[in-house]
């Protein structure tokens, strides 16, 4: 771990990185996360409740609440059937307690595209649990390739213009690496992850959750520069920004 001290940090730009949630604690972390999970008709049914652990243990590691982080899920197959909401569940033991209780309603096929579409435009607003200037993050699992890659691909783009931030994880061995890289953020070797099978997920588990948080860090900075743009406080910036690259990509803590 090293500890470097930014002068440029002093206490009141301190108390608003805390007010904003960056640190390099998941459990720190502020954000609405959406994940979309697969349950076509291709997925064993143990498979699917391996999924759900995945999910359930990513969950785990950060302060669920509606000042924390918020939950939300869909599954897909041929149509998707939202499970629930990010207002839904207000804290970690109703979450993962609704978690688990969700049944395998496997689908006929993979049709990625609707899922993703109906995540963008219906669980990201106010009325089911979306927050102004909070990180939106979506997690992508699938186990095949889908029905439209055209439609999927379009509904990621579509998606990520609203500012969502979108992970894609492939399991097993049918999945298309080119369709994951079209749904998932850039750079692909951030937001792209691929296991052998879906018991393998677990062996990703710290290293996703550490790149989710990264992420989550990341756009937060993203509504620094827009803040400190604001007030045009641009060496101030860009001290911030050195401090914020320092974190993201290497063991690192900082003092005001």
């Amino acid at each position: 771990m090293h500890v470097y001290r930014i002068q440029c940090i002093n206490s009141r730009i301190f108390h608003l990185f805390s007010d904003l949630g960056i640190t390099t604690e998941c459990q720190d972390s502020i954000a609405d996360v959406v994940f979309v999970l697969d349950s076509s008709a291709s997925i064993w049914e143990p498979d699917f409740y391996r999924q759900l652990d995945f999910v359930e243990n990513i969950a785990k590691q950060f302060k669920i609440g509606p000042k924390n982080t918020q939950v939300g899920i869909v599954t897909f197959g041929e149509y998707h059937t939202l499970r629930f909401h990010l207002n839904k569940y207000p804290d970690t033991k109703q979450l993962q307690k609704a978690i688990r209780q969700i049944r395998f309603n496997p689908g006929r096929s993979t049709n990625t595209g609707d899922a993703i579409n109906y995540m963008a435009k219906e669980m990201f607003t106010a009325s089911n649990g979306a927050r102004d200037d909070v990180p939106r993050v979506a997690v992508v699992i699938t186990d095949g390739e889908s029905t439209d890659s055209v439609k999927t691909a379009k509904a990621a783009r579509a998606a990520r213009e609203l500012g969502i931030h979108l992970f894609a994880i492939g399991v097993g061995k049918r999945f298309d690496r080119q369709e994951l890289e079209s749904i998932a953020n850039e750079p692909a070797k951030e937001y792209v992850f691929t296991v052998d099978n879906y018991s393998a997920l677990q062996k990703i588990l710290k290293v996703f959750a550490v790149k989710t948080c990264q992420g989550i860090l990341y756009i937060h900075y993203l509504f620094i520069h827009l803040y400190f743009m604001k007030k045009k406080t641009l060496l101030k910036f860009i001290c911030i920004y050195f401090s914020l690259t320092l974190i993201r990509f290497g063991s690192t803590r900082i003092i005001a």
